[in-house]
């Protein structure tokens, strides 16, 4: 038979993940949030994350049971491959935040987006920054 410990095991163990992600890469999105976008935009920023971030939850727990289904024990392979995709891209295409201006940041965004198109709307945006 089953042993009883089991249920009581497995509500620990996802209680642990869900602890661990939350104080772990869980915050990352609001802190990488609060580095990458001026005081003007953030708002909107937060909007956006927070619904991705939210509706990424909901795909992910109605889909789930459909990949156990269909991949058994190898289910989390999936995740491992999003996992390494998106760490992939914000290796290479989100800039270096640690002691830089928004200023800063955000004229690295501007330079890597003028190297990505060869062509320009002609719009520029100034930004003024005044030492404290």
């Amino acid at each position: 038979g089953v042993s009883p410990v089991f249920p009581y095991l497995s509500m620990v163990c996802v209680f642990a993940f869900i602890l661990s992600f939350g104080l772990g890469p869980g915050g990352v999105t609001n802190i990488l949030t609060t580095e990458l976008f001026t005081q003007t935009t953030r708002p909107a920023a937060f909007m956006i994350a927070g619904s991705v971030n939210w509706l990424s939850f909901f795909f992910i727990s109605m889909v789930f049971p459909f990949i156990v289904i269909g991949l058994q024990q190898y289910c989390f392979l999936v995740f491992l491959v999003v996992c390494s995709l998106v760490a992939t891209y914000i290796f290479f295409l989100i800039p270096e935040t640690k002691n830089k201006t928004f200023v800063e940041i955000q004229n690295e965004f501007q330079s890597s987006n003028k190297n990505k198109s060869s062509s320009s709307d002609g719009a520029g945006t100034i930004l003024l920054s005044t030492s404290i």
